[in-house]
């Protein structure tokens, strides 16, 4: 089934075709606007023309065209394009598209905007984006190399995780840098993201290892214990996701772990420093840890801080007299705790 708008339709409403799952071709006309989910889930649609006088694609405006293949962002001249905003989800989960380029009017990227688009494997970004957001090209397993431009002013953490893709400035960035592969936020020394081609190279010296930003550090699989720089002060979430990382020795200056900072199942042993205040919550996800030594000078542990346990259970956990506050299953039932400070709660 085909729909042709006519040109006196000046929108796309909220969900208007969305779930019409047999519109297999849609004409556009001169609509200005294109609303929240308007075409959601339409999996037969193969390729969508935004006319040139579009401003804001929606959130989640085509997610789940799942057979969409070509999608053409105003005319093939990117000057003529009025559009300014891909919004949030708005192709996330178009497992066919392959490629995309971004008209020179674009200055935002909405959130997880092309996730999951498994296909993708070439993005031509206009050179006046000013801000991608928060995994925006999440999953896109075929993306082998994105060019980003000098005017960028907002990478988030956790913008290009589980993208296999090398990452370059050719006109430089003030605010951004990626040297042997790593990039990095000058601003705040946050690592943000680890090329393919980082695999086997020091990590540089940053105060932050950003969220989900050695997702491709040990090409996931690899058995590989990592040195970390003693400029370390913070690590986010996701950074031992799936790896095949089994031990971990944080330098002294860390201060600061995040929740989810460890989903890895090869993971056997961590060593904490001095200098960490809090264990937060669910902060050893599905590990296989079978001894932990808990510093002095934590004061907090989280919720299910060291819990969901797939393999062997540690056995014993002493927590010190500077511990004062224990989450709810912030260990495994099985685990026997002494705690050295009777007011501990």
């Amino acid at each position: 089934q085909s729909v042709e708008l006519p040109v006196t339709v000046s929108s796309v409403g909220t969900r208007t075709f969305a779930g019409c799952s047999a519109l297999n071709a849609v004409g556009l006309g001169n609509v200005s606007a294109i609303g929240e989910a308007a075409f959601n889930g339409c999996s037969a649609l193969t390729e969508i023309a935004i006319p040139n006088g579009v401003e804001t694609l929606g959130n989640y405006a085509f997610y789940g065209c799942s057979a969409l293949a070509t999608v053409t962002l105003g005319t093939q001249e990117r000057s003529s394009s009025s559009l300014k905003t891909i919004g949030d989800y708005a192709f996330a989960n178009c497992w066919y598209l392959t490629e995309i380029t971004i008209p020179e009017s674009v200055t935002k990227i909405g959130a997880h905007a092309f996730d999951s688009c498994v296909s993708l494997k070439t993005v031509q970004l206009s050179d006046n984006i000013t801000e991608m957001g928060e995994s925006a090209f999440y999953r896109c397993l075929n993306l082998t190399e994105i060019t980003l431009p000098a005017s960028l002013e907002i990478i988030p953490e956790g913008c290009f995780d589980r993208v296999p893709a090398e990452i370059d400035f050719p006109n430089g960035n003030p605010r951004y840098s990626c040297e042997n592969g790593f990039l990095i936020n000058n601003t705040t020394q946050t690592l943000l993201y680890t090329a393919p081609s980082s695999h086997g190279i020091a990590l540089p010296a940053v105060r932050r290892l950003g969220d989900w930003s050695l997702s491709n550090y040990y090409l996931w699989y690899d058995d590989y214990d990592p040195v970390l720089p003693d400029t370390l002060e913070s690590v986010g979430s996701y950074v031992f996701y799936d790896c095949g990382v089994t031990r971990v020795t944080f330098p002294d200056g860390i201060t600061e772990l995040s929740p989810f900072t460890f989903s890895c199942t090869a993971l056997q042993e961590v060593h904490l420093p001095a200098s960490l205040r809090e264990i937060p919550d669910y902060c050893f996800w599905d590990c296989h840890l079978t001894a932990l030594t808990i510093p002095d000078g934590v004061t907090r542990i989280g919720a299910h801080a060291v819990d969901w346990f797939t393999g062997e259970i540690i056995g014993a956990v002493t927590l010190p007299a500077s511990v004062e506050f224990v989450g709810y299953r912030a260990f495994p039932d099985e685990c026997d705790v002494t705690a050295l400070n009777p007011q501990v709660h």
